[in-house]
C-alpha cells in the first residue's frame, strides 16, 4: 500500500501540478518552489527529487523521535521511492487540455505549443495528489514530509494535523504567487488544497473521536498523567 499510495500522488504531481507551475503541498511544495526559483534565477532546474529527499531527512529524524519507528520507516520507504519516480522515471508530459480560454490569465502553453488549462489540472492534480495522501494515511503511514512532522507536533503540543498542513500550504500559494508575479498561481494552488482536502476527509477516517471513561479513587494522579504525559484533555465528575 505504501508503493501503490505513493505512485498515485507521484502522478498526480509529475502529470497535472508541474506541467501547470502548480505547487503540491508540504515538503513536495517547498521542493518544488526551490526547484523553480533556481530555473529562474540561475537558469538552472534543480531536480525534484533530490530535493524533497534532503529536506524529508530532519523531518524523518523528528518522527523517529516523536511519532512512531513503524511509522517512519514506511514513510521513508515511500519518500526513497518519490526520490527515484520524481527523478526521471515517471516523466513531465506535455499532453493538451483544451477547454477554452481561462478567464484569469489564459491557458498556459505548453513546450509542443498545446494549450492546458491550469484550473483543470488544479483540480485533478490536487484530486489525485490527494488521494495518494490519503490512501497512505488510511494504512498507518504517510508520503513523508509535513505528514510526519504534523504528527509529532499533534502529540507533543496537542495541535491539529489538518492546521498545521493548511498553514504549510497557503504559505506555499503565497511565495508561488509572488515567485511568478501572479496572484492566479495562488488561486489555483488553493484550489488544489480544497481539492486535495475533501479527498482526504472521504478517504482518511483513521482520526476518529473516542472518549474513555475512568472510575477511579486516584483521579487526580490519572488526570496529572493524562494531561502532562499522554497530552490529552479530560474532564472531572
Amino acid at each position: 500500500m505504501v508503493s501503490i499510495s505513493t505512485v498515485i500522488y507521484c502522478l498526480g504531481v509529475m502529470w497535472f501540478l508541474e506541467p501547470a507551475q502548480l505547487y503540491s503541498g508540504g515538503v513536495t511544495g517547498i521542493s518544488q518552489l526551490i526547484s523553480n526559483a533556481s530555473e529562474k534565477w540561475i537558469g538552472h532546474r534543480i531536480n525534484l527529487g533530490f530535493l524533497a529527499f534532503v529536506i524529508n531527512i530532519p523531518i524523518i529524524i523528528i518522527g523517529w523521535k516523536h511519532v512512531s519507528k513503524r511509522f517512519v520507516i514506511c514513510s521513508l520507504v515511500s519518500i526513497l521511492l518519490q526520490t527515484i519516480l520524481m527523478s526521471g522515471i515517471i516523466p513531465y508530459v506535455d499532453f493538451i487540455i483544451n477547454t477554452g480560454k481561462n478567464p484569469l490569465t489564459g491557458n498556459i502553453v505548453d513546450g509542443n505549443g498545446g494549450e492546458m488549462d491550469p484550473l483543470l489540472l488544479s483540480f485533478v492534480g490536487g484530486f489525485i495528489s490527494g488521494f495518494g495522501s490519503a490512501l497512505a494515511l488510511r494504512h498507518g503511514t504517510s508520503t513523508g514530509g509535513i505528514d510526519i512532522l504534523s504528527q509529532a507536533l499533534s502529540f507533543k503540543k496537542n495541535i491539529s494535523i489538518g492546521y498545521i498542513s493548511m498553514v504549510v500550504n497557503v504559505i506555499i500559494a503565497i511565495l508561488g504567487a509572488m515567485l511568478f508575479g501572479n496572484a492566479a498561481i495562488a488561486f489555483y494552488t488553493i484550489v488544489r488544497i480544497i481539492s486535495s482536502s475533501v479527498i482526504t476527509d472521504k478517504l482518511h477516517t483513521a482520526y476518529n473521536y473516542m472518549k474513555v471513561e475512568i472510575i477511579t479513587t486516584k483521579g487526580e494522579e490519572i488526570a496529572q498523567f493524562l494531561m502532562y504525559d499522554i497530552g490529552r484533555g479530560i474532564t472531572t465528575y
